[in-house]
């Protein structure tokens, strides 16, 4: 007590805990933020303004509004998550037919919201917006239904959201 630490031996450990302590802060100011994420959710939509049919989740604004006017454009409701803490809320709180997640997100990433997606609703279809091939196989190994790569073709995200939304039975499965 008092004295300074001159066993290397007892300093690396003490590093050591105190890395594990900040590790399991961050953890648990993750979950944190995830419980308080379907409250806000919930506070800013309400139940019975969730739309339940197509969630969209992408980081960028206007990226967003051109998904939902090109979903309302074919005929389909959709809701909108700018996170990954949001999207994981949207599917706490409501049954959708079809997400469409990028891959790089805040708070998260695609691969996650997507993983949580096909758990919590196995007949879900997921589109997953990738940057190269490779990643869009993955995609399809971890269940994905499609993928897409950036940028987007409007064309090509209007027809992979209609055949997704018209497939009543995954024929791979």
């Amino acid at each position: 007590k008092g004295r300074p630490l001159t066993d290397i031996r007892l300093q690396a450990r003490m590093r050591e805990v105190e890395q594990n302590v900040n590790r399991v802060r961050g953890q648990l100011q993750q979950r944190v933020e995830y419980a308080y994420g379907a409250l806000d959710v919930w506070k800013k939509v309400g139940v019975t303004g969730l739309k339940g049919q197509i969630l969209v989740v992408d980081g960028d604004r206007e990226f967003r509004r051109e998904m939902e006017e090109m979903v309302l454009s074919a005929g389909y409701q959709c809701d909108k998550a700018k996170n990954a803490v949001e999207a994981t809320s949207y599917l706490q709180l409501s049954k959708y037919q079809l997400v469409i997640v990028d891959l790089v997100i805040p708070k998260g990433d695609g691969w996650q919201v997507m993983r949580q997606a096909l758990r919590r609703f196995p007949g879900i279809k997921v589109v997953i917006i990738v940057r190269n091939n490779e990643q869009g196989r993955q995609a399809m190994r971890m269940g994905a239904f499609s993928f897409l790569i950036r940028p987007i073709n409007q064309e090509q995200l209007r027809t992979c959201v209609l055949s997704a939304m018209k497939l009543q039975y995954q024929a791979c499965k």
